[in-house]
């Protein structure tokens, strides 16, 4: 049309390439993609640890980061912890991927340089509830099967009901956010184990199926990233990291009670 300038196609292919390239480079600043935080009455799923500090080499070899691959790079997705040679223990909220964009490294603190180990097989809960984050534990078969030694090791986990004392010293476990950042170094803090019917004042619907630590140190906490991640009293792995109303408030955070469960692990995986 005379008196009109047109654009060349060429022109906006090569637009559109830039904006892809840029979007691209905005989203591979960091390492970690997280869980998106979903809310349900103003209640998060958990994704790093706050406070706490740094662990160091072969303290916690049962650990386990799910990575996901998204926009050409492995992003951290999830934790969770290693109970056999073949099946890692984790959140069932953390998945709606496919099975092929999926891995998981173990071995090593910074989950970036851990081998990894193909995901074969994603096993939730049969009753699990996004809406209501219950019942919100799930078992990775992976391939090939994981070699122990000092940096691998499966978790101990509890008899079936056992009971977990209240004001119990926890220690959390995780790649989630700190005060300041995102880190791909694993973090670990300190936490008491509540008493349930407390913990019931705070969130309406908790059940037997789930234990409540942190809170009272409004320094300590899961925080995102941490979902999926261990909660361990006395060396037992008691907890699954579920979800959280923020991170660092005077509010516990929600675990999956992993003995609640147990009969269901060994129906799955035989260990």
């Amino acid at each position: 049309m005379k008196g009109v300038k047109m654009h060349s196609p060429c022109c906006s292919y090569k637009l559109i390439l830039l904006s892809v390239l840029l979007v691209v480079l905005l989203t591979s600043t960091t390492s970690s993609e997280g869980v998106v935080p979903r809310t349900t009455n103003n209640v998060e799923s958990s994704e790093k640890i706050y406070g706490g500090e740094r662990v160091y080499a072969t303290e916690f070899p049962s650990m386990a980061a799910i990575m996901h691959f998204r926009f050409l790079f492995w992003r951290f997705l999830c934790g969770g912890s290693i109970i056999s040679k073949k099946y890692v223990l984790t959140a069932a909220h953390c998945f709606d991927q496919r099975l092929e964009d999926l891995t998981v490294t173990v071995g090593y603190v910074a989950y970036r340089y851990g081998a990894q180990h193909k995901i074969t097989k994603i096993m939730k809960h049969e009753n699990y509830s996004r809406e209501l984050i219950t019942n919100d534990i799930a078992i990775l078969e992976v391939n090939p099967p994981f070699t122990f030694n000092a940096d691998k090791k499966p978790a101990v986990l509890p008899g079936k009901y056992e009971v977990t004392p209240v004001g119990s010293s926890g220690t959390i476990v995780g790649w989630g956010w700190t005060e300041s950042s995102h880190e791909d170094g694993l973090r670990k803090a300190q936490v008491q184990i509540w008493n349930q019917a407390e913990c019931e004042e705070a969130f309406l619907n908790i059940m037997p199926s789930q234990i409540c630590a942190g809170g009272y140190d409004v320094e300590v906490s899961v925080c995102y990233g941490d979902s999926g991640g261990p909660l361990f009293v006395d060396g037992i792995l008691v907890g699954i990291t579920s979800f959280m109303r923020g991170c660092a408030t005077y509010v516990p955070n929600v675990f999956t009670r992993v003995s609640y469960f147990r009969e269901w692990i060994t129906l799955m995986t035989s260990v």
